[in-house]
């Protein structure tokens, strides 16, 4: 396909989980996932050439844990250890930003401290 300009911000890997301060967590899986952000145009290709820098940012009066502005390789920014503070229970959005693009956002309960079970995932998958 005929790649177009860079337009918009989408999320490619989600996390399942947020437990309050520690990196996104994915399906209580072993092996590292990272929140991915693909940089694309309007058609919906990943612009593979892209090196642009990805922010993140969080409402509520969370904070961010990690690193929250990588730069794209190969038109995708990975958030290898970003995660949030704040209060548990409480649903924080978070919206990734790369200048002038459509943004990308989002959703998550924060649960308490580890260690994380399937059930306390199932539970926060249905508050959010």
């Amino acid at each position: 396909p005929t790649v177009g300009a860079a337009a918009q911000l989408v999320i490619t890997a989600y996390p399942t989980f947020a437990v309050n301060g520690s990196a996104f967590g994915f399906d209580l899986n072993p092996t590292p996932n990272h929140l991915k952000v693909a940089i694309r145009d309007s058609g919906g290709n990943t612009i593979t050439g892209s090196t642009a820098t990805v922010t993140a940012a969080v409402n509520n009066s969370g904070t961010l844990v990690g690193t929250t502005a990588p730069a794209a390789s190969g038109g995708i920014a990975t958030f290898t250890n970003l995660g949030i503070t704040g209060t548990t229970g409480t649903a924080y959005t978070v919206t990734f930003t790369s200048g002038i693009l459509t943004s990308a956002t989002y959703t998550t309960t924060l649960l308490g401290t580890s260690p994380v079970t399937a059930a306390t995932v199932a539970a926060a998958r249905w508050a959010s």
